[in-house]
């Protein structure tokens, strides 16, 4: 994974990069199960999956598939092909005051991995980015 971030003016950006090594694609899903603040005006989280332009945080972006998370529970789901990645940008105002609790993960079958704690998603709220 790589990490980095940076902020201008009143507005601050975190990359996290997660790219897939697999010998098939993965089936990644994405959730954020807790929200809080003015979600998608003073912080908002971005998917980007695929292949992604190398370009600057702030800069266009460039993937196979993009989609703003703006709402809790519900599951993005997207097929990772070997050597492609999936991006999670993170952005927020540098005076805002939010809180967001986000789960990833991406599995062969896309089935949700064993941990002590399990996201809950909302069954009528999953939405394939490829459609978006």
């Amino acid at each position: 994974m790589q990490k980095n971030g940076y902020c201008d003016a009143s507005l601050c950006h975190q990359k996290y990069r997660f790219q897939w090594h697999g010998r098939r694609p993965c089936q990644s899903n994405f959730v954020c199960t807790s929200l809080s603040g003015n979600v998608c005006g003073d912080f908002g989280v971005k998917l980007l999956y695929g292949r992604i332009n190398a370009s600057s945080l702030g800069g266009r972006e460039e993937a196979d598939r993009v989609a703003d998370v703006c709402r809790e529970r519900t599951v993005y789901e997207a097929e990772v092909a070997d050597g492609h990645s999936l991006e999670i940008r993170l952005w927020y105002r540098d005076d805002a005051e939010f809180r967001a609790e986000c789960f990833v993960w991406c599995t062969a079958e896309g089935a949700l991995p064993q941990a002590e704690r399990r996201p809950e998603a909302d069954p009528e709220a999953v939405r394939d980015i490829v459609s978006l």
